[in-house]
């Protein structure tokens, strides 16, 4: 009796091994429980195309970025652009997107004209030109210059919910030669000052605070034989301190140095 009960028990556990090998091969190959964890695949350009509304937005911008490639309305590159070249904002995406899992790195679909040439361009190689109270002008050899900011299509320092907290945008500012109107940007000579004053951020164009870390106001512009020096005056959160900084006004660019920073008063 004793052996036919082992033999019932070897047999019922027997069925219950057949019935998991069936359940396990009816799934797809690879499959497993885990399998519930699924990514979502990244939209292709087509359905990226269905997702993007413009407005329309008017401005002038300046751009910036090692390759700044050029789309048409399918989103297919078409082109390139040269940093530095003036664009004629005509339209922005009401939605930002992202490529990766940063949000930092979201950014808004910007519509350009540039001569008679018109595309789409990532937002965060794109600088409008805008006017603030920090805006200001001086004389140079008989020649009226302005000095304007800028601000950017990606992610900044704030968006409609309040502080981003993303430390990946920059804020250069453009010099514009009224006779020209050709607003041009600020090539910064890097020192050992420079990094000090930008906490050792590297990027190539004069900045001009305006964010939640500091501010920055020029105070004085005293022109030279060799070109302007600015007193800038910059306020933190607490605290504040003045900086020097040098403009060489060359036909062919414009360029920055810092030689002085002077140490935070509380």
């Amino acid at each position: 009796m004793g052996q036919f009960l082992n033999l019932k028990c070897l047999l019922y556990i027997f069925t219950i091994l057949i019935t998991a090998c069936e359940q396990r091969s009816n799934k797809p190959n690879g499959q497993t429980d885990s399998s519930v964890n699924k990514h979502t695949a990244t939209p292709s350009q087509s359905t990226l195309k269905k997702l993007i509304n413009f407005k329309d937005y008017k401005g002038k911008a300046v751009l910036i970025g090692e390759k700044i490639e050029v789309l048409n309305d399918e989103l297919e590159v078409v082109t390139s652009i040269n940093e530095k070249s003036v664009v004629e904002i005509l339209g922005i995406s009401d939605s930002l997107f992202q490529n990766t899992v940063d949000k930092c790195r979201a950014y808004k679909y910007v519509k350009i004209r540039s001569g008679l040439q018109n595309g789409i361009i990532d937002g965060r190689n794109v600088y409008q030109i805008t006017t603030s109270e920090r805006d200001t002008s001086f004389y140079f050899k008989n020649k009226k210059f302005s000095i304007s900011g800028t601000t950017y299509f990606g992610i900044g320092v704030s968006d409609d919910e309040g502080l981003t907290f993303c430390s990946n945008y920059n804020e250069p500012v453009v010099l514009i030669q009224e006779d020209s109107n050709q607003p041009k940007l600020i090539e910064l000579v890097q020192n050992e000052i420079s990094k000090k004053a930008t906490s050792n951020k590297v990027f190539r164009y004069f900045e001009l605070m305006a964010n939640d870390g500091a501010y920055d106001k020029i105070k004085n512009i005293t022109p030279t034989n060799k070109g302007i020096i600015l007193t800038i005056k910059r306020e933190f959160q607490e605290g504040c301190n003045e900086y020097q900084v040098r403009l060489s006004l060359l036909e062919e660019n414009y360029k920055a140095e810092y030689f002085s920073y002077g140490d935070i008063k509380y």
